[in-house]
């Protein structure tokens, strides 16, 4: 077997299982012809670990398809909210995505970043102003979240935190 092959194996076996992890690229070929002959549903992991490993914003890893960013960017700048309350942010790169944005469009919105874990947050994410962070898990931590909010103020949630169906 050459390294190629142990790569495949890797990935396959990580399809596979709901929750592992395979590495982004992990020495993976990234020519579609080196995949012909794979399993879909590798090439298919390999591809979104990819894309997430590699979808950074300002140097900070946001975990975040660029699609799915791009479309919260769009309903953000459309009607900025006075309050963005987000709920999954582990290194803080999407909630300085969107405090970047607000910054860009001179928008006095507040940012509400609730993560079970901020130990793995970047000091560019920590360092924003604009966001406030909150630890706990989601479902614990929202009542925190909620009591920074006026009952005036409009709120948009994004919810990407632990995608379990209990916590959705």
């Amino acid at each position: 077997r050459s390294f190629s092959d142990d790569c495949f194996a890797r990935i396959a076996t990580a399809a596979s299982q709901a929750k592992a992890r395979p590495p982004a690229s992990g020495g993976c070929s990234r020519r579609l012809e080196d995949w012909l002959d794979r399993p879909l549903r590798a090439l298919l992991t390999s591809m979104q670990w990819i894309m997430l490993e590699e979808s950074p914003s300002a140097g900070v890893r946001t975990w975040k398809f660029p699609l799915d960013a791009w479309v919260y960017l769009e309903l953000m700048a459309e009607e900025p909210p006075d309050v963005l309350i987000e709920i999954g942010n582990r290194f803080g790169g999407s909630a300085l995505l969107w405090a970047h944005l607000f910054d860009q469009l001179g928008a006095p919105t507040r940012i509400i970043a609730v993560d079970i874990d901020h130990s793995e947050l970047h000091a560019k994410a920590r360092a924003h102003a604009r966001i406030e962070w909150v630890e706990g898990d989601a479902l614990a931590a929202f009542a925190r979240a909620r009591a920074r909010v006026a009952a005036h103020e409009s709120v948009m949630v994004v919810e990407d935190a632990s995608h379990e169906h209990a916590h959705t």
